[in-house]
């Protein structure tokens, strides 16, 4: 967009954080990540080669009321519309969009949100290590949320801890939806769809243990989910074809020490839904497995997600998102990375040279 250079060195320049009293309340804490991402597709079956670059910002502000009552606010700078797949982009493209607001309690023992969330289902969509290498599994985070979510960690002792997550949530279609300069549309309640109905009748609960004594680095998630399905409409028409849409996510991570200066990070996870996004039937699965070797300042990363949707009367159709990539931390707050990327349908593969350079700033 017009002024996206501007911001990034405007932010990027700002330096020297903010100080607060831990002592007195309100007070007012953050951050403000900016990145540099260029992303090169060199290789595709359908004449979309081309270079995009763009800027990315995301300012987080949180108001703490208390040590356990809290507000915070999340928006992001982000390259939003591909309007002109084939053409080269330089800072074009971007807009600005909500992420998160809430209220928040949490006293270390359990604790809940109320607001626009993110609700708790799967680790592959912010866990999977590498450059881009979330892209698939984002398809089914339930974000853009209005909900309200309720948590506690629960101490087993050596069997270690389990954090138990409930949300009930509706998809949000307030102009928050959308983004500022409407390079995305605000998502519409007449659409339908699942848990687009206008009221938290959707709701996911998620298991997360950790600390377990005798499997030291290990985790593990079992998530469940349903989002309410009122109706359905496609391309405007009313659809009659629609149900409840369900799914179930397991997973694992595994960190260990491999040597004094070297850390492995693994995580896997398989994901199914049925009659996804409302529609009667639908299945889809996705399983994704990422590592990562963390060397001093330098890191590697290589990740797969593979997904197969079918639904009835058609042919099942497949993806697979391959990523490999390296980075390097100047610094705990600036990092490089530089990594290829492979996505393969049925009908076309894309290959992309990506570079990030990012930067963080808190307060």
């Amino acid at each position: 967009m017009k002024y996206s250079a501007a911001l990034f060195l405007a932010a990027t320049i700002v330096t020297q954080p903010m100080l607060s009293n831990a002592e007195e309340f309100p007070k007012v804490s953050g951050y403000l990540s900016t990145s540099l991402n260029n992303k090169w597709r060199y290789k595709t079956e359908n004449d979309t080669e081309r270079n995009n670059l763009y800027i990315y910002l995301e300012p987080s502000v949180t108001v703490n009321f208390t040590d356990k009552f809290l507000l915070k606010g999340t928006i992001t700078l982000d390259f939003i519309k591909d309007k002109y797949p084939s053409k080269n982009k330089f800072f074009n493209g971007e807009d600005i969009v909500t992420k998160d607001i809430y209220l928040q309690y949490d006293n270390g023992t359990y604790g809940g949100q109320i607001g626009r969330i993110t609700a708790g289902f799967g680790r592959a969509w912010w866990a999977t290590p590498g450059l881009g290498a979330t892209e698939l599994a984002e398809w089914y985070a339930i974000w853009d949320r209005w909900g309200v979510k309720g948590w506690t960690v629960l101490d087993g002792q050596q069997f270690g801890k389990v954090n138990t997550t409930l949300s009930a949530f509706y998809l949000d279609t307030t102009s928050l939806s959308g983004t500022l300069f409407r390079k995305r549309s605000e998502k519409e309640e007449w659409k339908g769809g699942a848990g687009n109905t206008g009221y938290p009748s959707s709701f996911s609960l998620s298991f997360n243990g950790y600390d377990i004594e005798k499997l030291s680095g290990f985790s593990w998630n079992v998530d469940f989910m349903l989002q309410d399905t009122t109706h359905r409409t496609v391309s405007g028409v009313s659809q009659t074809d629609f149900k409840d849409e369900y799914g179930i996510a397991i997973g694992m991570g595994q960190s260990n020490d491999l040597t004094d200066d070297l850390k492995s990070n693994f995580m896997m996870e398989y994901v199914m839904f049925d009659n996804q996004w409302g529609e009667t039937d639908k299945k889809q699965s996705y399983f994704t497995i990422g590592e990562e070797l963390v060397y001093g300042k330098w890191s590697a990363q290589a990740a797969l997600t593979h997904s197969v949707s079918d639904s009835v009367g058609s042919t099942a159709s497949k993806e697979d998102l391959y990523t490999v990539s390296g980075g390097y931390k100047f610094t705990d707050n600036l990092s490089l990375k530089v990594g290829w990327q492979s996505y393969k349908t049925s009908t076309n593969t894309e290959e992309t040279i990506r570079a990030k350079i990012a930067h963080t700033i808190y307060f």
